[in-house]
């Protein structure tokens, strides 16, 4: 039997960069009507949305009432944070979870599990082949 009980709120702390952002990652996206008056959109936002929903139904079935308790059935509300302060959070452990379209760089690969990368674009400029030299 699943414990499922509506309306438990997440008690995971879960960051995004803004108000600057990472976009396409991070982004805010101004709504009239909405109480803080934007809301969190991206590629990240979106991923973690499905990750969470995931999450909560693989919890529900657990029969864990502590790992509810954790996860809740409502997602978390996410932290508007700057990137450096998302950094510090999670290394002193006052956000779980932090996002911004961070790249995995040698100095945060010691401190941070990081997610499989998203995409790799294989952007190539080319430029018109001269004989001459165009630039003088």
């Amino acid at each position: 039997m699943a414990v499922y009980v509506m309306g438990i709120p997440s008690q995971l702390k879960v960051a995004a960069c803004l108000p600057v952002g990472s976009p396409p990652y991070v982004q805010q996206q101004i709504i009239e009507g909405v109480e803080k008056g934007y809301l969190h959109t991206g590629f990240e936002v979106e991923l973690w949305t499905q990750v969470y929903l995931e999450l909560a139904s693989i919890t529900a079935h657990k029969n864990s009432s502590e790992l509810v308790q954790l996860v809740g059935t409502e997602p978390p509300e996410l932290i508007s944070m700057k990137l450096e302060d998302i950094v510090l959070a999670l290394k002193n452990s006052s956000i779980d979870i932090g996002f911004c379209g961070l790249y995995q760089k040698p100095d945060l690969e010691n401190s941070f599990d990081f997610a499989p990368v998203h995409a790799l674009s294989g952007l190539q400029a080319i430029v018109k082949y001269s004989r001459q030299p165009t630039i003088a």
